[in-house]
């Protein structure tokens, strides 16, 4: 990868595989070139298969498969009661603070008037874009939340 995903404390996480951060960063790296697509390499699905990386739980396994398209997952958060990803991740996480956000972490950014969600690592913040990984500074994430 262009940047380094080494950096950071090393946190220990109950209930984690040893190996949980070798694991995210051997997925952040297969992703590295992987563009978006909606229903497989989405900003949700990103973030749901980095969680199972680290864990071996897929926080997205009664959602996989249920979109394809922009307005399928619109229609997916809608019928579950949200009006974006914000508000998913309000129900699937717990909120902490940015501050306290650690390798590991889930984040959520808001760009053109749109929440996505990432994944801390090291110094960046780690998002699904068009052409691949997308590494921003810590700092461009709005909310963060624990993986529980």
């Amino acid at each position: 990868m262009g940047q380094s995903v080494m950096g950071g404390s090393i946190v220990s996480r109950a209930g984690w595989p040893d190996d949980w951060r070798s694991r995210l960063i051997r997925f952040l790296e297969s992703r590295e070139r992987a563009g978006f697509e909606w229903g497989s390499r989405d900003c949700f699905l990103m973030v749901a298969d980095a969680v199972m990386a680290m864990t071996d739980r897929d926080p997205a396994a009664e959602l996989r498969g249920r979109y394809r398209t922009e307005t399928g997952a619109a229609r997916m958060l809608r019928s579950a009661g949200c009006a974006d990803m914000r508000d998913a991740a309000l129900i699937l996480f717990r909120a902490i603070d940015v501050v306290d956000a650690t390798c590991g972490t889930i984040g959520l950014i808001e760009q053109d008037g749109r929440w996505s969600l990432g994944i801390f690592c090291g110094s960046y913040f780690y998002v699904q874009s068009s052409l691949g990984l997308g590494i921003l500074p810590r700092s461009a994430a709005a909310l963060a939340f624990e993986v529980i």
